[in-house]
């Protein structure tokens, strides 16, 4: 059967990740809260430039791999890939990641996994599997940090090392088997605190 991919927030890195999983054949819904962004990906247009991201768009919409909604809905996999800003304290504001989390809370059943891959300082993975697991004790929690250069992200996301870390053993086997299955780069496997 094949497994279902939330990709919360489709930004310069949200996208790639939702387009490149759409044709490594996962059946992707890519999730904004921007209409603008929605509306143009649904006319099948890019809303940044990146090179070959607008035809690996393209194939993922013609091919029904790839949907698009300002609501997430249930799926296997969530990625939360959402901005994190400083603020005015010159601290790290995570309230994006948080309504991320919120808005994926009514449609968690068990074993769902929910990869953080914002940045965020350490022991915040952990603080959301503490609040996920309120309402779906059994939901696996990681964090794998993203590191791509805007220019080559599509071959980075593919092709680098990637560190993969779970809040437990079962997370981080249940993350690290799912960027193995379209990462062709190490996948180091460590836990939340260490990636």
């Amino acid at each position: 059967m094949q497994k279902k991919v939330c990709v919360i927030g489709l930004g310069n890195i949200g996208l790639p990740t939702a387009c490149a999983l759409a044709t490594f054949g996962y059946s992707v819904l890519g999730v904004d809260i921007d209409h603008q962004v929605i509306d143009r990906l649904q006319s099948k247009h890019a809303n940044f430039l990146e090179p070959k991201l607008q035809n690996l768009l393209n194939r993922a919409i013609e091919q029904e791999s790839f949907k698009t909604s300002i609501h997430p809905a249930s799926a296997d996999i969530y990625i939360i890939v959402v901005p994190t800003f400083l603020n005015s304290r010159r601290q790290p504001d995570l309230s994006c990641i948080y309504d991320a989390i919120d808005a994926i809370k009514p449609c968690l059943k068990s074993q769902d996994l929910v990869l953080v891959e914002s940045t965020c300082p350490i022991g915040t993975t952990e603080e959301i599997a503490r609040e996920l697991r309120i309402s779906c004790p059994e939901t696996l929690v990681a964090y794998c940090p993203e590191r791509v250069l805007p220019g080559n992200i599509l071959y980075e996301l593919i092709h680098n090392d990637r560190v993969v870390g779970g809040v437990d053993d079962l997370s981080t086997a249940h993350a690290v088997s799912f960027y193995r299955s379209f990462v062709k780069g190490e996948v180091l496997a460590t836990d939340a605190r260490t990636a």
